[in-house]
């Protein structure tokens, strides 16, 4: 019998070792696999934006805002190649190019921006700062900003799927208001229940979801008059909220109780409640909707959910430190 050397063994080793590591054999070891998605995370305490893969799991580019600056909430335009950042402690918001990851430019806007929303043709950005309860409209083209002042303290600003306004949550006031996209000129204040903090549209934008962060429900709104049609027990302080593009579920992180509650939209009801992390917040859908990505902040983590099934598919271990909001984009 022909006898192997030391060394022969030694070389043999080393090439599966190197295989090992081109391929990631190893089942537990997603290294090798090639991210065909990715989400941009709000680093809250960092002062930082991470470009992460989805399918790596790996922090693939680190965008560096400021220290103190604690970017709170996300925005990209169409065509994915800006993504727009509202800085909570530095009262800016920051432009990123994605092509090279870098910040190209800063805006200073009102006191604790909370959320940010393009306008219909991406000309104009809007942005709600809580503090001094007051929106902000930059103009991206003159970079003129235009301030106007609430009845309350805004928490998010979304545009309604036909483009011809936004609504604006103002938490503290209970109420909603509309934002002429035409005229950039503030409309109806429309009374609402405890602590809207949030508002997403189906895709025709006949129906408004809207999070009541301290009674624990979700209220599904005729956006013909801005009248709740019902209310749905959730978890407790809701807080973020997606609807898949068929317009068949919606998904609720609930803060207080660290759950994601999916509701059937034709019965209005909660189907399935999942454990999903410590305060979970941000929340998007992947570019094919298979996939909402849950941001839990208070575990540094993304958690993915299969939108088909609704469980639990995916979790992304040590996203930055406080992680907040996400966007996804492809490749």
């Amino acid at each position: 019998m022909r006898r192997h050397t030391p060394i022969l063994w030694f070389v043999c080793a080393v090439l599966m070792f190197s295989v090992a590591l081109l391929t990631g054999c190893n089942g537990n070891d997603d290294r090798g696999r090639r991210d065909t998605e990715f989400a941009y995370v709000t680093d809250y305490d960092g002062g930082k934006v991470l470009r992460v893969g989805l399918q790596s799991h790996n922090v693939v580019n680190t965008i560096r805002i400021g220290t103190g600056s604690e970017p709170i909430s996300l925005a990209t335009n169409s065509d994915h190649s800006r993504v727009y950042v509202a800085n909570w402690g530095a009262h800016t918001v920051s432009v990123i190019n994605t092509a090279n990851h870098a910040v190209i430019d800063t805006f200073n806007v009102g006191s604790n921006p909370h959320d940010i929303a393009l306008s219909p043709d991406e000309t104009f950005l809007y942005v709600a700062n809580y503090a001094d309860a007051t929106v902000s409209i930059i103009d991206l083209t003159t970079r003129a900003i235009t301030t106007l002042n609430l009845t309350g303290r805004p928490t998010a600003v979304k545009v309604h799927p036909s483009g011809n306004y936004a609504i604006i949550c103002t938490q503290n006031s209970n109420t909603l208001t509309r934002l002429n996209c035409t005229t950039n000129t503030l409309g109806t204040v429309y009374p609402l229940g405890s602590a809207p903090i949030d508002i997403a549209f189906n895709s025709s934008g006949t129906r408004g979801y809207v999070p009541y962060y301290n009674a624990g429900t979700l209220a599904v709104i005729d956006t013909a008059s801005y009248t709740p049609l019902t209310t749905i027990p959730v978890g407790i302080n809701p807080f973020g909220i997606a609807i898949t593009p068929d317009n068949n579920q919606v998904y609720v992180s609930n803060m207080g109780s660290g759950t994601v509650s999916v509701i059937a939209t034709a019965s209005n009801s909660v189907v399935n409640t999942l454990n999903i992390g410590t305060s979970p917040s941000g929340i998007d859908m992947t570019p094919n909707s298979q996939r909402a990505c849950v941001i839990c902040q208070g575990d540094n983590t993304i958690v993915s959910i299969d939108t088909f099934t609704n469980t639990i598919v995916d979790r992304h271990f040590q996203i930055g430190s406080r992680p907040r909001d996400i966007v996804i984009v492809p490749r």
